[in-house]
């Protein structure tokens, strides 16, 4: 996974977990003053970090007791569902959610093109994450071939690495995350076994992609993102400002 990018600008940023975790404090303080306003946006941010760490350690360990891509990738998607999720009386589709957090980083993100740069150093895994036919829903769902959607989606995201531009990253952020997605479902729901699986490869990219992404998530809203902007928090902590008053 990615520690730090620098853009096209020359501007250099840092994800590492520390300095993630020092761009917070340096934001919201090290003891944040929670309001009514912001806790949708410090709190997102809080429980995505810890969930990034978790998937770190788990990371660090590999070399100790064998590889666990599953914990790693269920950890960074809990960090990311900490990031997009919705309070129950607010919440729409799980994809609606996931596709309308992605346009909105996108946007927050603006003319630092800090995903657009994340997503083109991750041009190979994203590549072949893209390319595993065993995330796409057609090829599960339907009986025609399927060369002619490969070559329709091959032409649209030719370009999407290398032209910078919000529309052309947004698109291709999305797509991605479609996969990453089938991915979880198929995880989640027990559609695979624990070791052996014809996903394996695209399982280990999409645990660095995720990784990467997540933490630049991360890094954007704690620079950018409006604390209004930001629905309530999903289940906030007992004596918090967004807590139900009973």
């Amino acid at each position: 996974m990615l520690d730090s990018v620098a853009t096209s600008s020359g501007q250099v940023f840092r994800f590492d977990v520390d300095s993630l975790y020092e761009a917070y404090a340096e934001r919201f303080g090290p003891h944040p003053k929670v309001s009514k306003e912001n806790q949708g946006l410090v709190g997102r941010v809080k429980r995505a970090l810890s969930w990034i760490a978790r998937a770190k350690n788990l990371s660090d360990a590999r070399s100790d007791i064998g590889t666990d891509l599953q914990g790693e990738f269920i950890g960074l998607w809990i960090s990311f569902n900490a990031l997009y999720g919705s309070a129950k009386k607010l919440r729409r589709d799980e994809w609606m959610e996931i596709d309308s957090y992605l346009g909105k980083i996108v946007q927050v993100d603006g003319d630092d093109l800090l995903v657009h740069t994340v997503l083109k150093c991750c041009k190979k895994k994203v590549g072949n994450i893209l390319k595993d036919e065993f995330l796409w829903g057609e090829y599960w769902e339907t009986e025609d071939k399927i060369s002619g959607i490969r070559k329709e989606l091959n032409s649209r995201l030719s370009d999407c690495y290398d032209q910078e531009g919000n529309a052309k990253t947004e698109f291709l952020l999305k797509t991605l995350f479609g996969r990453i997605y089938f991915l979880r479902n198929m995880k989640f729901h027990g559609n695979t076994t624990d070791r052996r699986s014809p996903i394996k490869d695209s399982l280990r990219d999409a645990v660095e992609v995720l990784d990467s992404l997540t933490r630049s998530f991360v890094l954007i809203m704690v620079r950018k993102a409006k604390p209004g902007d930001w629905n309530p928090l999903p289940f906030p902590w007992k004596d918090s400002p967004q807590h139900p008053s009973h």
